[in-house]
Formats: structure tokens, sequence, C-alpha cells
């Protein structure tokens, strides 16, 4: 199948400023992102291939996170969404196989999961009317920027009767200024006010 790249460029151009609800990015833009992109696979329709460069520009656009997709996704995302499927290595789904793991190729790091594999997962628990569900996974997304040795930390100090008033406190501060976890230093915020009221705090 021949590619138009310069239809496809086109499409995305539309697709963006569909999604974004604004004139989106220019056309130089776009150009020098796309350049970064891998030429698209020729056994793919123009209108998929738009689709994922969509997807990319759109995550470049916001550094690396997720932008949801009006179209929506369905459960499971490994059989209807696999293309769009990394392990937080970075290593897409299609090449985290058993076979891979014997050869030495796949380590545990590539079994990690990915901040937008969690944000495509909330989506569908809300859209499901987990609403509660969907802000747990939202809040996995964030802590995947988080270094697990310091997870483990904070959650001890979450324990009752583990941490004074301004220690949680200045764990949100950080979590909300060093990795933009504004959902979890908010989660914290309650917790400590809980905690105050039930006197479980050092």
């Amino acid at each position: 199948m021949d590619i138009n790249i310069s239809e496809i460029v086109k499409a995305v151009a539309q697709k963006i400023q569909a999604e974004t609800g604004s004139d989106g990015i220019s056309a130089t833009e776009m150009n020098a992102i796309l350049k970064k992109i891998e030429t698209p696979k020729a056994d793919k329709s123009p209108d998929q291939i738009a689709d994922e460069l969509t997807q990319k520009v759109l995550r470049d656009m916001k550094g690396g996170s997720y932008v949801s997709s009006k179209k929506g996704y369905t459960y499971p995302l490994s059989k209807n969404h696999p293309d769009l499927l990394r392990s937080k290595s970075g290593k897409a789904f299609s090449d985290v196989t058993f076979e891979k793991v014997i050869q030495g190729k796949v380590t545990h790091e590539d079994f990690k999961t990915n901040r937008d594999t969690l944000l495509m997962q909330a989506e569908i628990a809300e859209k499901a009317g987990k609403k509660q569900f969907a802000g747990n996974l939202r809040r996995a997304a964030e802590l995947t920027l988080v270094p697990d040795e310091e997870v483990l930390k904070i959650y001890d100090k979450l324990r009752p009767n583990r941490a004074t008033k301004k220690e949680l406190l200045d764990i949100a501060d950080h979590l909300r200024s060093d990795y933009q976890a504004n959902i979890t230093a908010a989660f914290i915020e309650e917790i400590v006010a809980v905690y105050e009221k039930r006197n479980i705090l050092l």
C-alpha cells in the first residue's frame, strides 16, 4: 500500500485540532515532531496510521503524558489496543514474550507498567462508572514517575502513628513539586486531616 505522507500529516493536523479544541500546533512544529517518529508501516490504512501518529504527537506536546482520545479505549487493552502499549522501560507490548525472557532480552524492568497504560485503563474504568477505581489508577500512574524505594518509604510513613503531620505534608509537597503528582499529594493531605481527627499522628 502506497503511503501519501503529506495526506497523513494533514489528517494528523486535523485530528490534533479536534482533540485539543484549538488550532493545535503549527506545521513547522508538527514536522519537527514527526521527524522523530518511525516511518509508518505500509500494512496499515492511512486512517490507522494517522490515529497512531496523532497520539504520538500529542504525547510529545505534553512532555510524554497521555492525552485522551475522543474515540475512547476498550478493555482489554492488550487485545484491542496492543500497538499503544509499552512498558515503563519503553519496550513494546509485542516484544515482551516468554521466548525473549528465556533469551535474556527481557528483564523485570520491562514488566513494569507504563504511565500511559494506567491512564487509558482509568478512562475505561471511569466510563464504566467505576470512578473510585479510576482515581486509584490515576494515582498509580503518577507514582510510576517516583522511584520504587521512595514509594515504599512513603507507604511506611502513611501507616498510623508512623509520621508527624509536618512529615506527611512535606511528602505531599515533595510529590507535587518534584513529580507533579497532584492527585496523590491531595490524597495524602486528605489522609493527614483524617489522621489528625483520629489522633493517629506522631
